[in-house]
């Protein structure tokens, strides 16, 4: 499906969001060979941290941690997300995202991940399997592409070129479309690094996501059954 026909049916898009709040929302690493991700690596520490606010209260934060194993080569990348939205006399709503994926030579080889999303709770458990990647999850077993990306994979501009996806928080395939908006404009006031921006639809995520000249995601505004989640980089 063509990005102009996916594009006029969004409002389709956003009535499935229908539990989670940022489920989706994660930093990966899936392409390390990539030349603008080898340079962002290059910084240290590699830990990437955003805070998360709804209008002018703080509802939590996303952390991703990066290593690598020097001797065999693999990049393993820890994502965690937790947000806590305050309905006042009604409670809370709660969204627990934790991570952890191992990536070779370009492509995923293990994931594990636990999701508490306001009390429902799924984990996930996958592994690479010749060509494919087989995920065990609260949906059963599925098989996808070995050369998929993950959920967990917006921190890098390579995710703006994807079709679809692993969802990491439940194991299955969802499909994007990623459009590009004002691609090398002059960086912002509030984001002197912001060279690209990329209005993204999903089953599981819509909004605007920023990168900066290295391709690392540095915020943006993601949304959730018509309420807007900003994203602000502060490590």
């Amino acid at each position: 499906m063509s990005i102009e026909q996916f594009l006029s049916r969004r409002h389709i898009a956003r009535a499935l969001f229908t539990s989670g709040i940022v489920v989706g929302a994660g930093l990966i690493l899936p392409v390390p060979s990539a030349h603008k991700t080898q340079a962002a690596m290059m910084r240290k520490p590699h830990i990437f941290k955003f805070n998360l606010s709804m209008g002018d209260d703080n509802i939590g934060a996303h952390e991703i941690k990066i290593n690598q194993d020097g001797s065999s080569g693999i990049w393993r990348h820890e994502t965690i997300i937790d947000v806590r939205v305050s309905l006042g006399i009604f409670g809370d709503i709660t969204f627990y995202h934790h991570c952890i994926e191992e990536w070779q030579n370009g492509r995923l080889h293990t994931l594990m991940s636990e999701t508490d999303d306001d009390g429902e709770k799924y984990q996930v458990n996958g592994h690479t399997d010749g060509t494919e990647f087989v995920t065990n999850g609260p949906d059963g077993q599925y098989r996808s592409s070995g050369r998929l990306m993950t959920t967990n994979s917006l921190w890098t501009e390579s995710f703006c070129n994807q079709e679809e996806v692993i969802d990491a928080a439940t194991g299955g395939v969802i499909g994007v479309v990623i459009d590009p908006i004002n691609k090398g404009h002059s960086p912002s006031k509030t984001n002197k690094h912001q060279v690209s921006s990329y209005d993204v639809v999903s089953a599981k995520i819509t909004g605007e996501l920023l990168y900066d000249s290295a391709g690392i995601w540095s915020g943006g505004i993601l949304q959730k059954n018509g309420q807007e989640i900003k994203y602000e980089q502060i490590l």
